[in-house]
């Protein structure tokens, strides 16, 4: 199908979808004449994309969303805190307007428009919060599970606890996730969930090797400058948190009932945490366990009893 043909169809300009394609959002078959052919594939993804613009995503965004399926309810989670940031203050500035329009009340000379404030939020986490926190925890592990009426029980469940509780330590992970942006958030799952899916499918019989096999990475890593600037960066406002949230045993009972995998993934994650600890004890890896108390500030019993070595991996 040539482009006129795709935008008479889809509803938007060749130059839109010309656009697309020098941002590589579509990635449609050149003919030997130098036109482009959109294939059924490509007409699909393109309708995605006028879709989520129509919905307020932004272009760097809408690639996440559209190559990446499990991340697409966090995407949304995030997008609608957005909006309902956006739709309290909106609503403030109509009835602002509103009220000088009526009464007439704005003198320019002794009421300067740039006096005017927003109103500050109240410092708590809401409903959409949760939703937020919720899919960041649960998006990964959600690929191919049917959302039954039990998991939504669930998935309302542990809404309610989070605000109901007002942990301190999720408004710092909630902060950091709204301030991530469409490629930072691509670069710290794709390992992720490369890892993530490892664990799940250990075998017991496996863990010592998948052990050295960590420490190999951990080496390495910790030797990597650039990649440790980041993780310094990230380590307070969200490695801490997230390994609390996952910590916290009201928390995570109901993470377990949701689905199966998470209790595989926190059950192998602890074996191999113990492995690699077993592991840092024998004199050959002596520099390795050198070089970890040299770059964690946390003594070893702390590292331990927050799985960090693990975590850690998780995130190479």
């Amino acid at each position: 199908m040539r482009i006129g043909e795709a935008a008479e169809l889809v509803g938007v300009s060749r130059k839109t979808i010309h656009h697309y394609i020098r941002l590589g959002l579509l990635a449609p078959v050149t003919q030997e004449n130098g036109y482009f052919d959109l294939g059924e594939e490509d007409v699909a993804r393109l309708v995605h994309i006028r879709n989520l613009r129509h919905l307020g995503f932004p272009l760097d965004e809408i690639s996440g969303i559209l190559d990446h399926d499990d991340a697409l309810r966090y995407h949304f989670a995030r997008h609608l805190k957005e909006l309902v940031s956006q739709q309290r203050k909106t609503a403030w500035q109509i009835d602002w307007i509103r009220r000088v329009v009526n009464t007439g009340a704005l003198d320019l000379q002794t009421q300067p428009i740039f006096d005017v404030t927003l109103p500050t939020q109240p410092a708590v986490l809401d409903e959409n919060d949760a939703t937020l926190l919720v899919t960041y925890v649960w998006g990964t592990f959600m690929h191919g599970l049917e959302m039954t009426e039990y998991r939504r029980f669930l998935w309302q469940r542990m809404c309610d606890l989070i605000v109901e509780r007002q942990d301190d330590y999720l408004f710092t992970l909630r902060n950091y996730l709204m301030e991530l942006s469409a490629d930072e958030f691509d670069v710290l799952f794709k390992g992720y969930d490369t890892h993530t899916s490892l664990l799940i499918e250990l075998k017991e019989e496996d863990v010592s090797q998948v052990a050295k096999t960590m420490a190999e990475q951990i080496g390495a890593r910790l030797c990597d400058r650039r990649f440790m600037q980041t993780w310094s960066k990230r380590y307070e406002s969200f490695i801490v948190p997230s390994t609390r949230f996952f910590g916290d045993e009201k928390y995570f009972s109901i993470m377990r009932e949701f689905c199966d995998r998470l209790g595989r993934l926190a059950k192998n994650s602890t074996l191999c945490d113990e492995a690699l600890w077993r592991l840092l004890q024998e004199p050959a890896n002596e520099p390795l366990a050198k070089t970890i108390g040299a770059k964690f500030s946390e003594p070893p019993e702390t590292l331990r009893a927050m799985h960090t070595l693990v975590t850690f991996w998780l995130f190479c």
